[in-house]
């Protein structure tokens, strides 16, 4: 049997095993590619506003693909533990999103307030 190629002389769970690797190696490429285009598209947003509502969800947007990103890392190296970073990542975005829409509402409330009642038209 030694004249025989490799693949032949494997057995066939490890040649199984060998195109999931590179079905697996192919969709982390793709997925890669894809967190990039996004992260130039978000940071166009992020320039270019028009409001800083805008802004705050480019920034928000961006930290999530870079939480995916993260993810992405854990499963090529194959360590599950680097996925906590991305949790954490993900739950300190969310907190500063629901503090940022605090500010608005009380921003929002406090110029309300300011400006007094307003008369309708009869």
């Amino acid at each position: 049997m030694t004249g025989l190629p490799t693949l032949l002389a494997t057995p066939p769970a490890a040649a199984a095993r060998g195109g999931a690797e590179l079905f697996l190696d192919g969709s982390l490429l793709a997925a890669g590619l894809m967190l990039g285009i996004s992260i130039l598209l978000i940071a166009i947003r992020l320039l270019r506003g028009p409001s800083l509502p805008d802004r705050v969800i480019a920034l928000d947007l961006l930290g999530t693909i870079a939480a995916g990103a993260v993810g992405i890392f854990a499963i090529e190296r194959e360590e599950p533990v680097i996925l906590y970073v991305a949790i954490l990542l993900a739950l300190l975005l969310f907190v500063g999103t629901v503090a940022f829409a605090f500010y608005l509402e009380r921003g929002a409330a406090a110029r309300a307030s300011a400006t007094g009642p307003t008369e309708e038209a009869p």
